[in-house]
């Protein structure tokens, strides 16, 4: 009798779930661990992915369908650039900001996606310390 209550009752939860379905899949060629950085720029309902592999970074534009407007491909920065930290956009221009682990430099990278090009600048930071016996 236990048995067909248990049968009975996971017949009707397998009934009642609910499971998520594939809206839409692209291929972008990349390894499953690639790390993933979002832009979402609600006045142009677009979003751009930033996917950061072992070697390439490879960022993606969307519309509101989810369909790819462009792409651009580049290398990865160096290892002592491990995270993207921000961003900025200006036009069709998506700058990406990375840190060292030292905390001492920062690399800008440019997506521009008019030109179809990439471009990274090193920023060395030169962080002031007040001296704590100082009002502020």
């Amino acid at each position: 009798m236990k048995k067909i209550t248990i049968l009975l009752i996971l017949s009707l939860v397998s009934f009642c779930s609910f499971s998520q379905e594939i809206v839409k899949s692209v291929n972008i060629g990349l390894s499953k661990n690639a790390d993933v950085f979002q832009i979402v720029e609600q006045d142009k309902k677009q979003v751009s992915l930033f996917f950061s592999a072992k070697i390439n970074v490879l960022a993606v534009r969307f519309d509101e369908n989810l369909n790819v407007i462009d792409s651009l491909k580049t290398e990865k920065p160096p290892k002592d650039y491990d995270n993207i930290v921000g961003y900025n956009l200006s036009g069709n221009k998506c700058y990406t900001y990375w840190a060292s682990s030292n905390g001492k430099e920062m690399l800008s990278q440019c997506f521009d996606f008019d030109n179809k090009k990439t471009v990274s600048n090193s920023i060395l930071l030169q962080l002031l310390w007040l001296p704590k016996d100082i009002p502020q």
